[in-house]
């Protein structure tokens, strides 16, 4: 992943021409930075552009001075120009007076230290911000993946409880099929008892009938 807090070059010029400058890795940022600085709408306090592989910030103040800082082309805005602001800052403080009539690059052994300083400064306090951020990115990731583990793992209890209920209901089903399929059996098989009993009970009742008028003839 790119670096979005990159910052390569640095400088301060009135209107086109540069007074002081660092430049934190090798290029020809001054001459790009001139020529930009040419078509600058002198309207716009805050103006950025790509050239060449590069992301130019400029921040202007209404008399003609200029403010630029150079990065990536992801370089992040709110980066860019909040460190322009510390720039105009400390160049107002010390140079308020001096500037408009110095030549070109006639600052640059008074400012450029501090241009250096500051820049240094900015990264590695960006680069703290970043290594910040992808750690608040890895507990927010860890964090997801917990809450989605323990969420399995609730959906795992449910599945669980709902087999058990499943199984419970299952015994109560067949232990109440088992007692009803009894009932029927005796309800079947009832009116079969009775109708043998009361068979039985004529057949004895005959004999009996029978039995009797005979002894009655005999005497």
């Amino acid at each position: 992943m790119e670096n979005s807090f990159s910052l390569e070059y640095t400088a301060v010029a009135r209107k086109n021409v540069i007074l002081a400058q660092f430049a934190a890795s090798s290029g020809n940022y001054d001459v790009s930075i001139s020529e930009i600085l040419l078509r600058l709408n002198p309207k716009e306090e805050r103006s950025a552009c790509e050239r060449s592989g590069h992301k130019y910030f400029i921040l202007q103040q209404e008399e003609g001075l200029n403010f630029v800082v150079v990065g990536p082309p992801h370089l992040n805005s709110y980066i860019a120009y909040d460190f322009l602001g510390r720039v105009q800052r400390s160049f107002l403080l010390h140079h308020a007076r001096t500037w408009q009539t110095a030549p070109a690059y006639g600052l640059q052994n008074e400012f450029s230290k501090t241009l250096e300083n500051l820049l240094n400064e900015a990264i590695r306090h960006n680069r703290l911000e970043e290594a910040k951020s992808n750690l608040q990115d890895t507990q927010n990731t860890m964090s997801d993946n917990l809450q989605k583990a323990l969420l399995r793992g609730d959906n795992l209890q449910d599945m669980e409880n709902s087999a058990s209920s499943i199984a419970a209901s299952s015994n109560t089903f067949g232990r109440s099929a088992t007692s009803v399929r009894r009932k029927m059996l005796c309800m079947k098989y009832r009116f079969h008892i009775v109708a043998v009993v009361a068979i039985v009970l004529i057949i004895i009742i005959i004999i009996i009938a029978f039995t009797g008028k005979g002894n009655d003839k005999k005497e």
